[in-house]
């Protein structure tokens, strides 16, 4: 896919998967239901009850409906999950309503991994932006960055399972833009050196 220069400095948006996402609710909630099932059979034990019947219900059924609400408020706000400039990449995060930065000069690459059967862009960041993002983080993160790291090479994905874009496509589309970024900073760098 080729494309002008003039296409780089318009802002990308990725929103969520409607249909991806609904999916994932009808599933939850069909967990929800054998939850609820568990729970009202009176011959099942209280243990069980507890265990598989209370828990599927809160944890699936409120699971679902989180997720079903946060569909909907980004549907009908239109609050894209990614937002993709020539120089960073916006990331929404759901808990906190902020988007996070990652600018383009701190990264590498991107690439599609496989793990644990869901489909992710890993981010590679260079060395020192790394190591910071490391020092600055709290040890849960930390731990779990590390954790990442030496499973899949990478300490930040973005997961591509409910976008409304393909994964692959996603990848070689940030992969171009950091491409971009690079050769404007190298014109840049040459520019300010004449």
């Amino acid at each position: 896919m080729k494309r002008s220069e003039n296409e780089y400095a318009v802002p990308i948006n990725i929103y969520p998967s409607l249909w991806k996402s609904l999916l994932f609710v009808i599933g939850c909630m069909a967990f929800a239901v054998i939850g609820y099932w568990i729970q009202d059979n009176p011959s099942a034990d209280p243990v069980k009850k507890v265990l598989f019947g209370w828990l599927a219900i809160l944890f699936f059924g409120g699971g679902g409906l989180f997720l079903f609400l946060v569909t909907l408020y980004s549907k009908i706000f239109r609050i894209p999950l990614l937002r993709i400039y020539d120089d960073r990449l916006e990331h929404y995060l759901l808990l906190k309503g902020v988007y996070h930065t990652l600018h383009f000069a701190n990264l590498r690459r991107f690439r599609m991994i496989k793990s644990r059967g869901v489909k992710m862009v890993a981010i590679d960041y260079k060395t020192a932006p790394m190591i910071d993002k490391m020092e600055h983080s709290s040890r849960w993160m930390q731990a779990l960055m590390i954790f990442s790291f030496h499973q899949n090479g990478a300490i930040a994905f973005i997961t591509v399972q409910n976008l409304d874009t393909n994964g692959k496509e996603l990848c070689e589309l940030l992969n171009a833009r950091l491409k971009q970024f690079r050769k404007a900073s190298t014109n840049e760098k040459e520019d300010v050196g004449s």
